[in-house]
């Protein structure tokens, strides 16, 4: 089973490291905070964070979301489900 608590800290590892190289490589500190607030926002909450938490309470496409309810169009009729 996945940690969610283990991907998290996996995650800000990853950031802290990635923002450190910015640090370095990005001499204008307003570029460098805007740099920093994009990663923290697509690492963060508002982006993979989320992603990986609708993944792991659902199951992706291949646990239970998969067997809730594609199996008829909206007809009745056997496949043409999205």
């Amino acid at each position: 089973m996945v940690n969610l608590k283990a991907l998290e800290a996996r995650i800000n590892e990853r950031a802290n490291q990635i923002l450190k190289y910015a640090e370095l490589a990005i001499p204008n500190e307003r570029t460098f905070e805007f740099f920093r607030g994009c990663v923290l926002d697509e690492l963060g909450q508002k982006g993979l964070r989320s992603d990986i938490t609708t993944l792991l309470d659902h199951g992706g496409k291949g646990g239970t979301e998969a067997w809730n309810g594609m199996g008829r169009s909206h007809t009745g009729k056997k496949g043409g489900a999205p």
